[in-house]
């Protein structure tokens, strides 16, 4: 057996956009799967980056299954549109880890610094554009805030 370690490529990351996604109208199911499920439709946002930037369409939601004590797990479903009108799906699975004290300031509507928890996404992305394809299939991420109980902020990144 060849106990050789093969090289490998070093990670390298692209930033992609700084994005704030406004979510209203939460719907909160409780007892979902013996936790507690948070319907938050998408009301908006925009998205801006070097290479795209444009809006987040008031179409998609995020859907939270909060497991106790501190654990979300997170999916959202988004539709971007840039701003020379190309369309991209947008999909995040990730995990929030928030304590209940940090969770309840945020719903008083008291600041948080995101450093105070763990908010990470797995980002896809699909789309028909010609001048947006480089995007379908590659590997990447997000680190991810909450600025209030409404609006979510993204630092997204592609692995190259």
């Amino acid at each position: 057996m060849d106990t050789q370690k093969m090289k490998l490529p070093k990670v390298e990351t692209e930033y992609l956009f700084y994005a704030e996604i406004k979510q209203q109208g939460d719907i909160l199911t409780k007892d979902a799967f013996q936790n507690e499920l948070l319907i938050s439709p998408t009301a908006g946002g925009f998205f801006e980056g070097e290479k795209l930037s444009g809006t987040v369409e008031c179409v998609g939601a995020g859907y939270t299954l909060t497991r106790p004590p501190d654990r979300n797990d997170i999916q959202i479903k988004l539709l971007l549109k840039t701003d020379d009108g190309e369309g991209i799906f947008m999909s995040s699975e990730g995990t929030l880890l928030l304590d209940p004290e940090l969770e309840r300031r945020l719903i008083a509507g008291e600041p948080v610094p995101a450093a105070d928890y763990y908010y990470r996404f797995r980002l896809t992305f699909d789309t028909s554009s010609s001048k947006y394809s480089w995007l379908n299939g590659k590997c990447c991420f997000a680190i991810a805030g909450i600025k209030d109980w409404e609006t979510l902020c993204y630092e997204a990144y592609m692995i190259k």
